[in-house]
């Protein structure tokens, strides 16, 4: 299939395009959620200011009402006349229900939300003259379990319409009681009852200006069931969370209630909606005019690029001396143009020095199969196998014949020209125990390798020189002890060979001499290595020059030869 080639100006205008309006949807998405985060911190802030409000409101209705249970309760007159009831006569008794009454009334009228209050024990009871009372099942209850009550605090029940009226109430009330003991002699029995009706006018004087403004409040019990709310259906069922409405909630300062404000979040809806309308309608006329001036500066950009194309197209390649000519324009086109005519002179003369490193690249390489086994050492190890099987030395006669069997095998059936360094050290360990048995095991091979670096890619027979110079020359005059270590790291990217021997150490002269050798060009055979030479002129090739071998040595103190290449994993 054909590929489509599209010019310089289409892709352009595509990518700028692209880019600008990628850039202004991240925008806009940005400040959409601003946006958003802003209303609905607005909103919460606002229903925090509420429900604070209504809390405070709340807590202070409460705590008046509780307050007047307590001062009521704790009355000293009201005590005595509990406590001694049946141990005065009928005049006292009269006189005393006149006083509670008095002291009933003058609750009633300090508190317009109190609508009855009730005294009462076992054995009689008081209220206001004006109400007709008449005991029902829920009084009866009192009766019966305020002797038991431990805790005095005020006991508030569900909402409701009493019912011991004599007549029926037009509208619910809140019914609080609170036992009546004598504190001030340390009494743990209860001798009466004080039960109080609340009118709930307070509570919908504070609830309704709020749900004219879209909110509910709602106070929920300890059980988080609905003690009272602006919705009277709603009264004692268990109060449920509603994720699509906006609720904040507080505690209250008694009975472990809490107070909770909803409200509908379609308005903030609708508010969220028109601010993405209008910013999309913004970012959609942004991105229309934007794209107007990409086509603009594109094609007043590319066309001195398009006549230069023309130019190169009508170019005879065949003849490379002749030149583009300049034409008045952008500066960056005029430095493309004579960038272009240098390339043309620069092509002349690279191309003799591309053919040299050629030639080069392929002497390098026939010197290396050249150096793959040396005839004298093929001599040497026959002449070994010859001795060792002269002196019944078996096994040595094994490994020998193994080793160099192996070493012919990987020079000449694996054409590879990188293998894994792992098969490198097995060719060295090969050549190592021959020439531990030619030398009559004078030094011990030490291998200190990396994991990982055994999977690192080298150039063929990079290794085998470098240990043959050790053996060679490093240990030529040791009778024994001699010491070789061979170690392998990745650090940054770059596999570090180091080949390390205790022989006699080299000349600093001597290696100043080698190392000027190993690292100048060799364009001529009467210098030419086929050792360290051949190995750095190989390493460059390869991988540059910001790579190759280095060797440090001191006489007397043994040589250790560093090599240097990137780390390739197999």
């Amino acid at each position: 299939m054909r590929k489509i080639k599209l010019s310089i100006s289409t892709i352009l205008i595509l990518v700028l395009t692209t880019f600008n309006t990628l850039a202004f949807l991240w925008l806009g998405f940005i400040i959409s959620q601003h946006m958003e985060t802003s209303i609905e911190e607005t909103s919460m802030s606002y229903s925090h200011q509420i429900i604070n409000q209504v809390q405070y409101n709340l807590n202070t209705f409460f705590d008046g009402i509780n307050n007047t249970l307590y001062n009521f309760a704790t009355t000293d007159s009201l005590i005595d006349i509990l406590k001694n009831h049946d141990k005065v006569d009928d005049y006292t008794r009269l006189l005393n229900h006149k006083s509670i009454n008095q002291l009933i009334s003058s609750n009633i009228k300090a508190k317009e939300e109190i609508s009855s209050i009730f005294v009462f024990n076992q054995d009689t009871f008081f209220t206001v003259p004006s109400i007709q009372f008449t005991p029902d099942e829920f009084i009866h209850q009192l009766l019966n379990n305020y002797p038991d009550f431990e805790h005095i605090k005020p006991q508030y029940y569900p909402i409701d319409y009493p019912n011991y009226y004599n007549q029926l109430s037009k509208s619910k009330e809140i019914m609080v009681a609170l036992p009546i003991r004598d504190y001030k002699n340390h009494s743990k029995n209860n001798c009466g009852v004080l039960l109080m009706s609340i009118q709930t006018v307070k509570l919908d004087q504070l609830f309704t200006p709020l749900k004219k403004e879209g909110f509910e409040v709602y106070i929920l019990d300890k059980s988080n069931n609905i003690y009272y709310s602006s919705d009277l259906s709603t009264l004692k069922e268990p109060f449920k969370f509603n994720k699509t409405l906006l609720e904040v909630s507080l505690p209250l300062s008694f009975n472990d209630w809490q107070v909770v404000i909803t409200s509908d979040m379609s308005d903030m809806q609708i508010r969220m909606e028109n601010v993405h309308k209008t910013i999309y309608t913004i970012i959609t006329s942004a991105v229309i005019i934007t794209i107007l001036i990409i086509m603009y500066l594109s094609a007043k950009i590319t066309y001195p690029l398009k006549f230069m194309a023309n130019q190169m197209e009508n170019i005879n390649y065949d003849n490379l001396t002749k030149k583009i000519h300049p034409a008045d324009s952008y500066k960056e086109i005029n430095q493309l143009y004579n960038g272009y005519n240098q390339m043309l002179n620069r092509i002349e003369n690279l191309i003799d020095s591309v053919y040299f490193e050629r030639l080069r690249q392929k002497e390098a390489h026939f010197e290396a199969l050249q150096s793959k086994i040396n005839p004298h050492f093929l001599y040497n190890t026959l002449q070994s196998i010859y001795s060792l099987a002269i002196l019944e030395r078996h096994s040595d006669v094994q490994i020998v014949t193994i080793a160099l069997s192996d070493m012919l095998e990987y020079i000449t059936y694996d054409n590879s020209d990188q293998i894994p360094f792992s098969e490198e050290l097995a060719y060295i360990h090969n050549y190592l125990e021959i020439q531990k048995r030619r030398y009559s095991n004078k030094f011990i091979i030490e291998y200190h390798i990396e994991k990982d670096a055994e999977l690192c890619l080298i150039n063929k027979l990079l290794i085998q020189p470098i240990v043959e110079n050790a053996i060679n020359h490093g240990f030529s005059q040791l009778t024994a002890n001699g010491q070789l270590i061979i170690s392998a790291n990745i650090l940054n990217g770059m596999l570090t060979i180091e080949i390390t021997d205790n022989g006699k150490g080299i000349d600093s002269d001597i290696l100043e001499l080698l190392t000027k050798q190993m690292n100048a060009p060799q364009k001529d055979e009467k210098h030419k290595s086929i050792g360290l030479s051949n190995i750095q002129e190989r390493i460059h090739l390869k991988y540059g020059p910001g790579y190759g071998v280095t060797v440090h040595s001191k006489k007397g103190f043994g040589t250790k030869v560093i090599l240097k290449i990137p780390a390739h994993i197999f």
